[in-house]
């Protein structure tokens, strides 16, 4: 319950907070101007609220004093039920309800979420830690200034409330007794509570009451309003010269923004200022008030529930199911309890502001929805697994776009036409309701489902033959092919593990993502992306059918046909294994089934940041999702989300999958009857996340290590690379140890390799170009014996099919389209798809694969030969 509340009332104004010290703190102003300036916005957005309070507590001052002569004589001259009964009639004449005194409380209850945003804020502000300001040490630490015995003396919270007291003598000054001890009450209240505080927290509430002060004496004045634009303007001037000194050097990047800010609301502007008397004089009509309420509602959907269930659904798999709810409720408080709160306390012009704001905001959220793809790929902390990059081009696209529609919203303003601006807003509202109800209960169900699966105990559910034959493909997504030797090199004790295998470095996938990239692997070079394009059957028919290839010719061929994890059969995320199930193929799912069991057993001591991140990210993902491009590198941030805490993040993909590597041997016996074929896809590769150098493990602490690769994204995704092989390094022992390695085939095969990569090792044509299309292949047939050979034949993963089923089945064919499987298809080259961007099936809909502006790489014999690459190949 407290939890609800605090992200209703507390968090959006903790979000404003953070975001503007992030902001500050950027723009290089020093730290007590931040924290002053802070307080200073913080307390002009409040002003509307305190003063809707303090003329609401005078009302409630002058009616008590009007009725407190009768009250009292009626106490003076009746007794019991009369006496009630008289009071009541006093009551009723005068229109008030002895509820109403709670108004006098209104300044304090105002407080109460500014404080606690505040002192959560920055009463954890890591910048403040070791960070010295005049006489004080440390700003995350009490003054203590000095000592009187073993007493310590705080200086900043003795100042504060020196200046709070002054502030409740102007503040009380014709005040009645019991009214004034409420007043001096909360300086003291404060004192006790902050007394210990952090120095940062104290300053910004001293601020807070200096600022509180001089409003009270302000309010005193003869012109007080000429003297409160005078005062903000000071302030706003030195602000504005303080900014353009610190960045006189850098002034592009700071005017371009605003330029383009002013540009988008010019004509919301000129409407406001055109009609700014008749709208400081007239209140909103009915329609304009069920266009407001309305106009909140629809954008607490679109933020709160659209884009992210449009998210989750895509990857259900990467977001806890109450996520979404922690994300309605923050929604719920920014877009719709702040916005009311405002609206209630402020005059005229402040709510047609915040109605004409509120409906502008909707339809430039509707705009950059529709306009921008959401379904690119995106990490469970909502970071990209690429550098975020906006063309100037989309830039001045976008913009035009929000232009029109924000003028378009101003202009039916200014004609008075709201009831076809109420239409519209419902329109959307309806749409945005059921695709975000259709969403959550797609996500409730397979949450459910996820969590009946859930495993506890360690039984097996491969089973192999210690007799006959038995093939195993492990598909480890994005698993990088040049990491290999390195990998070797830093751990030479897998020479004595890996006996047998052969390495082919000069391999190529198709495609740089799984959608594409998994298809020729279980079904050939008749599935490889030019080849499905060629094709009129929907894509995910034809993709369903390239997964049934290879476990069909098992199963035909009378071997017991497993396979795990899968990724998208049917188009649908989580392993589904109805396409094989359906099909008489046997199908398992292990990808987080085992996360529980391994968290209790080696992760019970370590921080986990997850929940708590994703929480914060989710909503700044969705301001990210609908604000005009010019603004989206800003906000993401390189996927900080202009968060100023620092957070220990395990990824989901690294919980889900890891441990399904690690219980391998516990989760594999040999009671097979008959031969067997077993295919595991499993997403370590992928997981995007250090582990503990130098022994690759999970353990809940992440240390990058000394691995000669300066790259984060590439560093992490080595570590994840080693694990990998170390895990089935681990597995390949207990084969060994039960006597069926010799009788087993393994291959150990990727999807594809890895974008933004930069390998120390290869040249950065290699690296830019090449390593998306280069996946690993290893493969060990039977009784192959020996330290591991490289074998740099042309290779692809397309190859996978002919490698697992050599001398198993003579000259194999498709069973759904009755061709011989061959290698044909490499024999002139092979046509890399260079669209990273289509990754998601939401992407693939129609029968076609590629677009009229579709990149292609052509390349054969040696890939690492840049004259054997055909840059912007031009695919007919």
């Amino acid at each position: 319950m407290f939890e609800i509340l605090y992200y209703i009332f507390v968090y959006p104004i903790y979000l404003i907070i953070e975001v503007l010290f992030y902001f500050l703190n950027f723009s290089g102003f020093p730290i007590w101007f931040i924290i002053f300036l802070i307080s200073y916005f913080v307390n002009l957005i409040s002003l509307p609220m305190y003063m809707a309070a303090d003329r609401m507590q005078q009302e409630e001052r002058e009616l008590q004093s009007k009725m407190a002569p009768r009250i009292k004589s009626i106490k003076e001259n009746f007794k019991g039920a009369e006496r009630y009964m008289m009071i009541a009639t006093c009551y009723r004449q005068n229109h008030y309800h002895p509820i109403m005194a709670l108004r006098k409380s209104l300044s304090i209850a105002i407080q109460v979420p500014f404080f606690m945003a505040a002192y959560l804020f920055f009463s954890h502000l890591a910048v403040f830690n070791g960070t010295p300001l005049l006489f004080i040490k440390n700003l995350g630490a009490p003054d203590a200034l000095f000592n009187i015995g073993s007493f310590q003396i705080n200086f900043l919270p003795i100042l504060m409330t020196i200046i709070n007291v002054f502030s409740a003598l102007v503040y009380s000054k014709n005040l009645r007794i019991k009214d004034k001890v409420q007043v001096f009450a909360l300086p003291l209240l404060f004192l006790i509570l902050l007394y210990n505080s952090p120095s940062g927290l104290v300053i910004y509430w001293t601020f807070n009451n200096l600022i509180s002060l001089i409003r009270n004496l302000v309010a005193r004045v003869k012109e007080p309003k000429k003297c409160f634009y005078i005062l903000n303007l000071i302030i706003i001037g030195t602000f504005i010269g303080f900014l353009l000194y610190l960045w006189k050097d850098n002034i592009y990047m700071l005017v371009s923004p605003l330029i383009f800010l002013l540009l988008l609301l010019s004509v919301p502007a000129y409407v406001i200022i055109k009609n700014f008397k008749e709208y400081q004089k007239e209140g909103l009509n009915k329609k304009e008030k069920y266009l407001f309420f309305l106009s909140l509602i629809t954008n607490f959907v679109c933020i709160g529930l659209l884009i992210n269930s449009n998210l989750f659904v895509s990857s259900p798999l990467s977001f806890p199911p109450r996520l979404i709810i922690f994300t309605a409720l923050q929604s719920f408080g920014l877009f719709i309890m702040l916005p009311c709160v405002l609206y209630f306390f402020s005059g005229n012009i402040i709510r047609r502001i915040v109605l004409i704001s509120s409906v502008i905001f909707l339809f430039l959220a509707i705009t950059n929805i529709i306009g921008v793809n959401g379904s690119e790929a995106i990490s469970n902390i909502f970071t990209f697994n690429h550098e975020f990059q906006v063309d100037i081009d989309k830039v001045l696209v976008n913009l035009s776009i929000c232009w029109v529609a924000i003028a378009v919203v101003s202009v039916l303003f200014y004609q008075k036409r709201e009831d076809i601006l109420l239409h519209l807003v419902l329109i959307i509202f309806i749409t945005s309701f059921i695709v975000s109800f259709v969403n959550c209960y797609n996500l409730t169900r397979f949450y459910i489902r996820t969590k009946e699966n859930q495993e506890t105990i360690l039984d097996p559910k491969i089973h192999l033959s210690k007799t006959g034959k038995n093939v195993i493909i492990f598909m480890m997504d994005r698993a990088v092919n040049s990491f290999l030797p390195m990998i070797f090199e830093e751990k030479p004790e897998l020479n004595d593990v890996y006996t047998g295998f052969i390495y082919y470095p000069n391999t190529i996938s198709y495609y740089a993502h799984t959608i594409l990239g998994l298809p020729p692997i279980l079904g050939g070079y008749e599935y490889i992306p030019e080849e499905l394009d060629k094709r009129p059957e929907k894509m995910v028919d034809k993709r369903n059918e390239a997964l049934l290839v290879l476990p069909t010719i098992f199963k035909n061929n009378d071997f017991n046909t497993l396979l795990a994890d899968v990724t998208w059969a049917d188009f649908k995320e989580g392993s589904d294994g109805d396409l094989f199930n359906r099909n008489g193929i046997g199908f398992v799912n292990l990808y987080g089934k085992y996360s529980d069991l391994y968290n209790s057993l080696y992760l019970n001591n370590v921080k986990n940041d997850n929940l708590k991140i994703q929480k914060r990210q989710c909503l700044m993902y969705s301001i990210f999702r609908v604000a005009p491009t010019i603004f989206k590198g800003m906000i993401y941030n390189e996927g900080n989300y202009l968060t100023t805490e620092r957070y220990n993040y395990i990824s989901n993909e690294l919980m889900g999958s890891y441990p399904v590597m690690y219980f391998m041997p516990k989760l594999t016996d040999f009671v097979a009857d008959k031969d067997t074929f077993t295919f595991i896809d499993n997403i370590l590769p992928h997981s995007e996340s250090f582990l503990e150098y130098p022994s690759y493990t999970f353990t809940g602490r992440f240390v990058p290590g000394d691995t000669g690769i300066t790259d984060t994204y590439t560093n992490m995704s080595y570590h994840l690379n080693m694990a990998s092989l170390l895990l089935i390094g681990e597995f390949i022992k207990y084969l060994k140890s039960n006597d069926v390695y010799d009788n087993t085939r393994i291959i150990i095969v990727s999807d594809h390799g890895s974008l933004l990569f930069n390998n120390p090792k290869k040249d950065k044509n290699f690296n830019d170009n090449i390593a998306p299309f280069n996946p690993i292949l290893f493969v060990k047939d039977f009784n192959a014996e020996g330290k591991y050979k490289t074998d740099n034949t042309f290779m692809t993963n397309a190859d996978v099919p002919l490698i697992a089923l050599k001398d198993i089945v003579n000259r194999p064919k498709n069973p759904f389209t009755h061709k011989n499987l061959t290698n044909d298809g490499k024999q002139k080259g092979a046509v890399l798809f260079v669209n990273h961007a289509k990754w998601n099936p939401s992407h693939f809909q129609d029968s076609k694969v590629f677009e009229e502006d579709s990149q292609f790489i052509k390349v054969k014999d040696n890939i690492f030969d840049e004259k054997n690459y055909i840059m912007n190949y031009k695919y007919n």
